[in-house]
């Protein structure tokens, strides 16, 4: 029922998001240990968006119309989110964890969407990966 742009994040602390502001709960020797790892979690609002926006461009001959939705996706069940007010929704690929990316999906697809036609996934296909 939509076309997403999904950015994952395999980290396992405690992070906030407010808004598109991102901030990482670490004491000195864990953000010692992260620069030196370069595991660093960044703005991963910034990044779904510019995900969503490329994806957008390539979709935009075949389905103008369509409107690509970005997500973040937490890959680690063990990350500790603190989400408020997020821009773009924040997720947990684990379905045990809340909220999570298969329930997201689930009721998205109980509202009226914007998915492709077969004819519009064949087109993309062939534009994108010959």
């Amino acid at each position: 029922n939509g076309v997403y742009a999904m950015v994952t994040r395999f980290q396992d602390g405690h992070f906030s998001v407010s808004g598109d502001r991102w901030t990482t709960h670490r004491g000195f020797a864990g953000r010692m240990l992260s620069l030196f790892r370069f595991d660093g979690i960044g703005n991963p609002s910034t990044d779904a968006k510019k995900a969503a926006d490329h994806v957008q461009q390539m979709l935009a001959p075949i389905a103008p119309d369509v409107r690509v939705q970005p997500l973040v996706i937490f890959v680690d069940p063990r990350a500790r989110l603190d989400i408020q007010d997020p821009t773009v929704p924040v997720l947990f690929a684990d379905p045990k964890l809340q909220p999570n990316l298969k329930e997201y999906i689930r009721k998205k697809s109980k509202e009226p969407g914007q998915g492709l036609t077969q004819e519009q996934i064949e087109a993309f296909d062939t534009a994108t990966f010959g």
